[in-house]
């Protein structure tokens, strides 16, 4: 019999056309006819019932479409419909009754489809996460190679993927403060399924692709979250003996053992969950009996970093903790009246390196009294020195 090849373009709704005939080789193409087969064939696919086909009645052919060049090597390229012209002839070889056979379904497709998606948490993130993927042999579009995606964003390789063994491995997230959350994946299976194994501790998805399926996995990554710290020291050392401190980050507040903090310590306060970023921080108000932060304090800058929070296990790091060192305060009072003889009487009661205005007015139950409240005991120890003038 002859055997053509040579395939030719036509519109899509035009009838068959052959090129020249051209001689295949036993390579790719080949016949054979039931001479030898052992009793009677049954035709399943003839009309019911089932037909028997005695010897010579039988015959089956094939052609390598790839190596008599219809496709191209490694493409997953495929035609639904073929068309066969068939010759009676019992032993003869001249006979000349053909029949035209088809068209007929043809599924030779042994290509699946991959399908990779990525998922943030908040919703949207402009960063971009990169994804290796590799494969065995590597093949089609999922050679050896890498691929960014962004919140929301999916890379569809299409459904020209040779079946073969697969893997796709996310590149650590952290360097962009996300952490992986889970690896969601499906194949829709038409044949044996398409076995798939994750594995979230690499991020590595792998998978052995059967024909005609589609395997689609979505990373779905969390943002980590971070902390700051902030504390409030005395200048004579240490933490402050009184919470109530109020501090300001951005546009949001915390109270020293109050509204938002979650150290309760006296003088440390710590705040979590907060996305990672830069925070100005500073003191809105010192706590009872202590003086303002120092100007030097001002606008500190923190810098958040992702997966940090107010437990031991995950401290604020360094560059997110601020301190504001504050000055106890202390009050001076000097006193005067006369001893009852009402001949005496204070000319001048003064006191320096107070720091503060003095008031005059009386205490209950004395002639002159000056207070000074609210010195700054900064430096310590602060020498305070009062003068009383007294004229007879």
């Amino acid at each position: 019999m002859d055997h053509l090849r040579g395939p030719c373009e036509v519109a899509s709704n035009a009838p068959p056309c052959w090129s020249p005939a051209e001689l295949l080789d036993a390579t790719e193409s080949e016949a054979r006819v039931n001479i030898s087969i052992v009793g009677p064939v049954v035709d399943e696919i003839a009309p019911s019932p089932p037909e028997t086909l005695g010897l010579n009645e039988f015959g089956e052919a094939g052609i390598n479409l790839t190596k008599a060049g219809v496709f191209t090597p490694g493409n997953c390229v495929s035609f639904g419909k073929a068309y066969a012209v068939s010759r009676t002839s019992g032993s003869s070889s001249t006979a000349q009754m053909k029949d035209l056979v088809g068209p007929g379904n043809v599924d030779i497709n042994n290509c699946g489809g991959v399908i990779m998606r990525k998922v943030t948490d908040p919703s949207p993130d402009a960063t971009n996460t990169t994804f290796n993927y590799d494969a065995t042999g590597g093949v089609d579009d999922l050679n050896p190679g890498t691929f960014s995606l962004k919140d929301q964003e999916s890379r569809d390789f299409g459904t020209q993927i040779q079946a073969g063994s697969y893997s796709v491995t996310e590149a650590d997230p952290t360097a962009d403060n996300f952490a992986l959350e889970s690896i969601d994946c499906s194949a829709s299976s038409t044949t044996n399924g398409t076995n798939i194994t994750v594995d979230e501790a690499t991020r590595t998805i792998s998978f052995d692709l059967e024909a005609l399926d589609t395997v689609d996995c979505t990373f779905t990554n969390k943002l980590q979250e971070g902390a700051l710290r902030i504390e409030k020291n005395s200048t004579k050392g240490g933490l402050v003996s009184n919470d109530g401190a109020v501090f300001s980050y951005n546009s949001s507040s915390v109270t020293d053992n109050g509204t938002g903090d979650e150290d309760s310590d006296v003088g440390e306060v710590c705040v979590s969950g907060l996305q990672p970023d830069d925070y100005t921080v500073n003191e809105t108000s010192p706590p009872d009996g202590y003086g303002g932060a120092p100007a030097d304090d001002a606008d500190q800058v923190l810098a958040v970093v992702g997966g940090t929070d107010c437990t031991a296990d995950n401290p604020p790091a360094a560059t997110a903790t601020a301190t504001f060192t504050n000055p106890p305060l202390a009050d001076i009072q000097v006193n005067f009246r006369d001893g009852g003889s009402g001949e005496t009487s204070p000319t001048s009661i003064t006191c320096d390196n107070t720091g503060t205005t003095p008031s005059t007015t009386p205490a209950t139950g004395w002639d002159d009294s000056v207070t000074h409240e609210d010195i700054s005991i900064d430096p310590s120890p602060r020498t305070i020195t009062c003068t009383v003038v007294i004229d007879p």
